[in-house]
């Protein structure tokens, strides 16, 4: 059977590799898709986790619920309202990507292309190997049952196999497991990957998902539990396209600055009494540079001992700065909110629209044709209230941000000078929390008094 399978594939090779491209080409396209039974779009609600083991014990990376949406071949939306810093969604993307490509992915050519294939040859137990650049797929039977990936240097490769588990799916087969293990300079390594499949409705779909990564004694594992999903409807990305346009028209209001504009001066931390019991430095000058509205460069003035806190601290004001100078970047809507979803919320339709999919705000509030409030994402969900001063250009800039946390209510300040012509931040306000100390998790007030302020606007 084996010189059977060999012979044939041998009978398809060509010195440009034409037969291993055939045999790869017929896996490839035997594996099932959305698309022969009709999906066009799946929206899908899913519970994560992410856990750490270690010899000390373990614990929760991250957790919460979420939800996607899927539309021909891309996914196109991931919505996280409990991942208020991020680190979910980065780490999720490529688990869902995985997941999503049992049921639809790029076209041979597309995946394949300007890619240089070699083989068939021999891999022992009826299994032929095919190149494709360099990778080496395994395959049996027509389907796609492992690779074999080079995790080596140049000069010194070092080829590790991983083995696919295949399943029927459809009127086709999906690889819906993953297994490696391998030792490397002493130390241990195990990878895998598992899907089980929901039958029964209209198509297959995603159940659970769960992902295994052990080195050595520390293990990640990363498990996704899929609802039932939603298929093909109606208008999945936008959902509503009166309350996307309300928003738009009121997004175009806002005060913006150049993208591109540079400003230096000099500042001086302020911080209230919760945050100087928390053990936070007061006192803090320094200098600050904006390279363009996504670049701040902070300098603290420190004595030449630098302290063992300059690096936090540092690390801190830039960040709040850089905060406050994104919320000025001169986005166009339709490229900031692409790929996001809509809605009136229920509780508050002529006013609050929900936006599904973008990272930095759950919803926003528009009256009067302004944006005059967000909530952010966290399991906090704090919603903050603006206070607007209109510009010379008609534009509107936040004087005034103000929310309630555990019934204690916080504003920020914000003022404004003009240089050169134009409108730049004076005083620039954040809501800070400490990390150590008996207080940690405490908020408190921090403001930054700008000065010395000198603009280079963008030809």
């Amino acid at each position: 059977m084996l010189a059977g399978l060999v012979g044939a594939l041998a009978l398809l090779a060509a010195p440009n590799g034409d037969g291993a491209a055939q045999a790869l080409k017929v896996a490839w396209a035997s594996q099932y898709e959305w698309s022969e039974d009709g999906v066009s779009s799946a929206t899908i609600e899913f519970t994560y986790r992410a856990m750490q083991r270690g010899r000390t014990g373990g614990r929760r990376l991250y957790a919460g619920r979420g939800s996607l949406v899927f539309v021909g071949r891309d996914l196109v939306r991931v919505h996280l309202p409990e991942d208020a810093g991020g680190t979910a969604r980065s780490g999720l993307r490529p688990h869902l990507a995985w997941v999503l490509a049992r049921f639809a992915r790029k076209p041979f050519a597309e995946q394949f292309q300007e890619q240089a294939f070699r083989g068939p040859e021999d891999a022992g137990s009826g299994v032929a190997r095919v190149f494709a650049g360099k990778r080496a797929f395994l395959l049996r039977k027509d389907r796609i049952i492992g690779e074999e990936v080079d995790l080596g240097t140049e000069g010194r490769p070092f080829r590790n196999r991983v083995d696919f588990t295949t399943a029927d799916l459809g009127d086709g087969y999906g690889i819906l497991g993953t297994h490696t293990a391998y030792t490397r300079g002493g130390t241990k390594t195990l990878r895998s990957r598992s899907l089980k499949i929901r039958t029964g409705a209209q198509a297959p779909s995603p159940r659970l998902y769960i992902y295994k990564n052990a080195v050595s004694d520390r293990e990640i594992e990363t498990t996704i539990s899929f609802d039932p999903p939603r298929f093909n409807g109606k208008d999945p990305v936008v959902l509503d396209a009166a309350a996307r346009d309300l928003l738009a028209k009121a997004w175009a209001r806002r005060f913006t600055l150049p993208a591109a504009i540079r400003i230096k001066g000099e500042f001086e931390r302020g911080i209230d009494n919760t945050l100087r019991r928390a053990g936070w430095v007061a006192g803090i000058r320094g200098t600050f540079h904006v390279e363009g509205l996504d670049r701040v460069i902070v300098k603290l003035d420190v004595p030449r001992t630098r302290p063992s806190w300059e690096g936090s601290v540092s690390t801190t004001c830039r960040d709040h700065l850089r905060g406050f100078f994104e919320r000025l970047r001169p986005a166009p809507f339709e490229e900031e909110f692409k790929g996001c979803g809509f809605r009136f919320a229920q509780d508050d339709p002529e006013h609050t629209i929900e936006v599904f999919g973008y990272p930095g705000v759950l919803a926003f509030k528009v009256e009067k044709g302004a944006i005059t409030g967000e909530q952010e994402p966290g399991e906090d969900g704090l919603w903050w209230t603006f206070k607007l001063k209109a510009t010379h250009d008609g534009r509107l800039a936040i004087e005034r941000m103000s929310t309630k946390l555990e019934r204690k209510s916080y504003l920020l300040r914000f003022r404004y000078t003009k240089v050169r012509g134009r409108m730049i931040p004076k005083l620039i306000s954040a809501l800070g929390r400490s990390r150590f100390g008996a207080r940690a998790g405490a908020p408190g007030i921090v403001s930054y008094k700008l000065s010395r302020l000198k603009v280079s606007l963008p030809p």
